[in-house]
């Protein structure tokens, strides 16, 4: 017999984003209804997460996370016209540290 255990988080769940440098490992918390001001640079180390002019990897990014975001605001403003609830499943840490191993 195999358990295997599921988290399943709703749109109300995430009220925010985090961002982790690459070179010292800080993190910057981004609340989910407010990305505003999104930062080029680690605002511990400095290092620079926008190189040069802004990309078009940079914009496709943030558009990307700024399309997740008013989704997650649609959903959580339904006005009760669709009657289902949406959830993401997210993988165990068990299946995490299985795939970083």
């Amino acid at each position: 017999m195999t358990v295997q255990r599921c988290i399943s988080v709703t749109p109300d769940d995430i009220v925010a984003f985090n961002l982790e440098c690459k070179k010292c490992h800080a993190t910057t918390k981004i609340l989910s209804n407010d990305l505003r001001g999104l930062p080029h640079a680690c605002r511990h180390c400095g290092d620079k997460w926008v190189l040069g002019e802004r990309t078009d990897a940079h914009s496709e990014f943030f558009s990307a996370l700024g399309q997740l975001t008013n989704a997650l605001s649609v959903i959580r403003n339904d006005t009760g016209l669709v009657e289902c609830l949406f959830s993401f499943e997210l993988r165990s840490s068990d299946e995490i540290e299985r795939d970083l191993a």
